[in-house]
């Protein structure tokens, strides 16, 4: 039997199946996070075949948990409170954190806080952030309820979660091409941050997991399995280099990556691939007049760049990213 519930001050939706035992619970703060994280982060669950309970659609105001909510987290693996900016001014919230963390006491199930645009010091309540949320509170519950709120709060900044914060300052090149897509980079980089699918490393790196490359090659190889010269992208370098000096480009390519030791490129060979978004070269010269060229790049890499470029009229005019 499913019964379908409204609950929570996070303002989502609820689908729970009695009996049912999750993989994930997600608490979270709707208007924080609902349409963006929390839903992306949800989808993505979803996709590796994971039972998640989440909660769509929001309680009237008064309205008292649920025990269906407290055994939702009884039932399930891991719990994963998402901190938002206002996660604290949620009693809702808190009554679950609450619940959870004297779950994971008893070691029967996992907490795994998400820190989304909070720190560890402002869940340990050692800013003003979730302090002044919870002296809220005060006028309304019992002295008691508040202390054990604040006590599950300084328990769950403990534990060493995900901080989506750490993301670090070199994921901003690669956010400003998919926000220039018209796709949502910072939601899709927490999400795969958290699935282990993207890593930041050394000198903030945006490090992407060996699945991950290998499903997105696999997929432009399949627009061509003959002719890289029709695929979206052209990231081998004996194939980029093969296809530029023979100009057997097409309008299909938006990206190229190779190493042009030696050669000197003229626009006769860009006119082949008008709708570049993405260059990345490595040596090389470009010489010739290239006015109204590249109109669609918007990323453009270039290593060992020479000095004196042989080149006149260069100016992308829709250019995100130099990156020399």
């Amino acid at each position: 039997m499913m019964k379908t519930r409204s609950c929570s001050e996070t303002g989502s939706t609820s689908h729970y199946t009695f009996g049912a035992k999750f993989g994930v619970f997600l608490s979270f703060r709707g208007p924080d996070t609902r349409t963006n994280f929390t839903d992306s982060l949800y989808h993505a669950l979803l996709d590796k075949g994971i039972h998640v309970f989440i909660d769509k659609k929001g309680i009237d105001i008064g309205e008292e948990i649920g025990l269906e909510i407290l055994q939702a987290i009884n039932d399930s693996k891991i719990c994963i409170p998402i901190f938002s900016k206002s996660y604290a001014s949620s009693s809702w919230c808190l009554h679950e954190l609450k619940h959870m963390m004297e779950r994971r006491k008893t070691n029967e199930l996992e907490v795994l806080p998400i820190f989304y645009d909070v720190t560890h010091a402002d869940v340990k309540l050692e800013t003003n952030v979730y302090r002044y949320q919870l002296t809220q509170h005060k006028l309304k519950h019992e002295t008691e309820t508040v202390r054990l709120w604040r006590k599950a709060l300084k328990e769950a900044a403990k534990i060493k979660g995900w901080d989506t914060k750490d993301i670090g300052e070199n994921k901003r090149a690669a956010t400003y091409m998919w926000d220039d897509c018209g796709l949502f980079p910072n939601e899709g980089i927490d999400v795969l941050l958290l699935m282990s699918l993207v890593k930041v490393g050394v000198k903030n790196k945006l490090w992407m997991h060996d699945q991950l490359k290998d499903l997105g090659k696999g997929i432009v190889r399949n627009e061509n399995c003959k002719d890289s010269g029709k695929r979206s992208r052209v990231w081998n370098h004996e194939e980029a280099l093969d296809m530029m000096i023979r100009k057997k480009g097409t309008e299909t390519i938006e990206a190229i990556c190779a190493n042009f030791d030696g050669v000197l490129l003229t626009p006769e060979e860009f006119t082949k691939v008008p709708n570049i978004r993405f260059l990345a070269m490595i040596n090389g010269n470009l010489s010739g007049n290239f006015k109204d060229l590249f109109p669609e790049l918007r990323w453009l890499s270039w290593k060992n760049c020479p000095l004196y470029l042989q080149a006149t009229n260069f100016c992308p005019k829709n250019l995100l990213i130099l990156d020399l």
